[in-house]
């Protein structure tokens, strides 16, 4: 759900780039309720676009400026990562919905965590309220249903020099959508 926490009232909602090069949504009175937030973007230079995936990309036609998926909601997608650069201070992580019927910022988050060895950690606002154990190579040891259909498509990156980590997954059977939602009582559920 982009625009989460500063919702349209109703259905006069634009979504265009703007004349700096971001992607904005704009109310009935063109004020801008969300942007995209690229810095020295070329003005007339950008283009967006949804690939098949779901990720809505924001270009310049060489790079990638934004992707939705780097700024995800409460839906861990398939290609999405679950990222966390150490250097730099950026978490890409999923949040929860505040409740089931309202999409804005919720208790709970999801990211990856750079402990000894890289885990899945559920966060409370800032209290740790869930680890997955560390991941051997194959799997999050701690969490107990990760069986072979997760070895099908799931890994994890990490290069502990660059101090960079990420995890993702895509699974070889394209023929259902699966995807992983973060609900609002901070339970990781699988859906499809």
């Amino acid at each position: 759900v982009a625009n989460r926490n500063k919702p349209l009232k109703d259905s006069s909602g634009i979504l265009k780039i703007s004349n700096d090069g971001n992607l904005v949504v704009l109310n009935g009175k063109a004020e801008i309720l969300w942007s995209s937030k690229v810095k020295n973007l070329v003005p007339n230079a950008t283009t967006a676009q949804l690939l098949d995936s779901g990720n809505l990309v924001l270009n310049n036609g060489v790079n990638s400026l934004w992707e939705s998926f780097e700024d995800p909601s409460n839906a861990f997608l398939e290609t999405m990562k679950i990222s966390t650069d150490v250097k730099k201070g950026r978490k890409v992580e999923i949040k929860s919905w505040k409740s089931p019927d309202d999409p804005s910022d919720g208790n709970f988050s999801l990211s990856l965590e750079p402990f000894n060895i890289p885990e899945g950690a559920i966060w409370n606002n800032n209290q740790l309220y869930y680890r997955s154990g560390p991941w051997n190579g194959q799997k999050f040891i701690g969490v107990m249903i990760m069986h072979t259909v997760y070895l099908d498509g799931f890994y994890l990156v990490s290069d502990d020099k660059q101090q960079t980590y990420y995890v993702t997954y895509q699974y070889s059977n394209n023929s259902w959508l699966l995807y992983y939602e973060l609900d609002s009582q901070g339970k990781l559920s699988e859906r499809h």
